[in-house]
């Protein structure tokens, strides 16, 4: 009878100790997730600031009154809703080119595959298309920009 009340109390140890590492384990990867993905972003970011050509441009650019805000915001909105759709992040880097505030958004767009690539452009360029002060480019050489 002892013999059986210590093998209970061991085996009902055993169970607990494994679930609580089962726990640790889940919250551990989700961490590491996360810590994955933002690590997997910035290389992303790192691969397109040593781009010679990108794969997309977008350009807030300036007619003596500086870039249009509402535009870029519209534009940040864009890529964001973009995210959640294809449940990834994009990666891009801003470039400041003017002095009024010129700016360009630089992506390679090698997270979403070719009909992803296709359809994010063609709804950006369906967005910004009566804002004459967001121009938007493929396969773009790299400009030279001030630091």
């Amino acid at each position: 009878m002892k013999n059986k009340s210590i093998a209970i109390i061991l085996l009902l140890f055993i169970c607990i100790s494994c679930k609580s590492r089962k726990d640790q384990t889940s919250a551990s990867s989700t961490v590491q997730s996360a810590q994955t993905d933002s690590l997997d972003l910035e290389a992303r970011k790192m691969k397109i600031a040593e781009m010679t050509t990108h794969r997309l441009v977008v350009s807030f650019i300036s007619i003596g009154e500086g870039i249009s805000n509402s535009g870029k915001e519209m534009v940040e909105n864009y890529i964001t809703q973009s995210e959640s759709k294809y449940q990834i992040k994009i990666a891009r880097i801003a470039k400041n080119w003017g002095k009024e505030g010129e700016t360009d958004f630089l992506f390679s767009l090698a997270e979403l595959n070719d009909g992803q690539q296709a359809e994010f452009i063609n709804g950006l360029r369906e967005l910004v298309k009566s804002n004459n002060l967001i121009q938007i480019e493929e396969n773009k050489p790299v400009r030279a920009y001030r630091n």
